[in-house]
Order: structure tokens, then C-alpha cells, then sequence
């Protein structure tokens, strides 16, 4: 089986914990590579992202969840309860990613967004005051926060939270079926839970 997966490892297994911060939504060509039979899963991907592929393709059930974070500089955080709270501001996210609270503010330009190629680039322009506050996903903001960043920044508000789940084509349905049964039981034991806090 053809699989691309985000990097699923432990701190003593992953050679290169680098290697966790693969885009969790892949590019336009690997999503074309599932719906044409090139490749058999996307991994830690959403039916909210794939909506276009509904017809196309097979989606385990959750496995866990995927939720955006604003992050601020130290000292700087300030109440954004909804995207209106945020109008006016210099909001940094990564370039390509798509934010559906945040979309029609972007479109009428009454949050200003600016892109980084990565999310330590995101940080960076935040630390360096090119922008108000970043927008990212709360995983692998918690590892960069915690290791990469130590006692720069904060969290504050939770936006824009999807199931996060296996995607197949739809005639590798059944090895889906298989291997949802496997992620299921590895869920209902912990080990999913237990493999996302040794990054937190």
C-alpha cells in the first residue's frame, strides 16, 4: 500500500522530530494522486478539507481532532473571541492554508493576512513585529512553543476545530474499513492520545 502520512513516532522512535511538521493538508497533487489511484491514503486529513472529493473517496472515522490557535507575543495577547475581534489586525498564517472563519475577512481585506512559508516562519514574524498575532494549528504550535520557542509567546482562542481521519480512494474502501478498525482500537487504548502529547 502507496501512503503518505504525517510522521507518527515517539521520542524515542522519530530519528527527526522535524519530520512532524509535514503540512497536516496536503498539496492539490498528492490530494489528485488519492482521487486517481496513484496513491492509496492521505493520512491526518479532514472530510471538511476534502468536500469536493466526497463522491470520490473513503473516510475513516475521527481519530482525533484538529482545532487553530492565535498565539501572541509575550505580554501582548489580547481577547479575540471571533474573527470580528481580529479586524484591523496583521494576522500571520501559513501560506496556502485555508482558514474557513477567517476567509471572508481576508477577501475584504479587513484582516490583513500575511503569509509565511512555515510555521516557524509565522512565529518569527510575530517576534519581529510584522504582524499582530498568528493563526496555526494548535498541535504543532504547542511543540514549537514548548521546544523551539520557550518563553516567547502565548495562546489565546480556539477557531475552526474538524475531525481529523484517514482518506482513501473510494475502491481502497475496504483496506479503509481494516485499518479505521485498527485506528479505532488504538484510540479507544490511548495510544493516539498518548502519541500527540509527547508533542505538546
Amino acid at each position: 500500500m502507496t501512503v503518505n502520512y504525517y510522521e507518527w513516532c515517539s521520542h524515542s522512535s522519530c530519528e527527526n522530530r522535524a519530520l512532524l511538521f509535514q503540512s497536516f493538508r496536503e498539496s492539490t497533487r498528492l490530494i489528485s494522486k488519492v482521487i486517481n489511484n496513484e496513491l492509496d491514503v492521505e493520512a491526518w486529513t479532514s472530510p471538511a478539507w476534502r468536500t469536493p472529493y466526497k463522491q470520490q473517496t473513503y473516510f475513516t472515522n475521527a481519530i482525533a481532532e484538529h482545532c487553530e490557535i492565535t498565539i501572541f507575543r509575550k505580554n501582548e495577547s489580547f481577547k479575540t473571541p471571533s474573527p470580528d475581534s481580529i479586524v484591523g489586525k496583521r494576522l500571520g498564517v501559513v501560506q496556502n492554508f485555508t482558514f474557513p472563519s477567517f476567509e471572508p475577512f481576508f477577501a475584504n481585506k479587513s484582516i490583513y493576512r500575511a503569509d509565511g512559508s512555515n510555521e516557524q516562519g509565522v512565529l518569527k514574524m510575530l517576534a519581529y513585529k510584522r504582524t499582530d498575532l498568528a493563526l496555526m494549528d494548535r498541535t504543532v504550535a504547542d511543540y514549537l512553543l514548548n521546544n523551539q520557542f520557550p518563553d516567547q509567546f502565548e495562546t489565546g482562542s480556539v477557531f475552526d476545530c474538524v475531525p481529523v481521519s484517514f482518506m482513501f480512494n473510494i475502491n481502497k474502501n475496504q483496506q479503509g474499513k481494516e485499518i479505521d478498525k485498527v485506528l479505532q482500537r488504538l484510540k479507544r487504548d490511548g495510544v493516539i492520545e498518548s502519541i500527540l502529547k509527547k508533542y505538546e
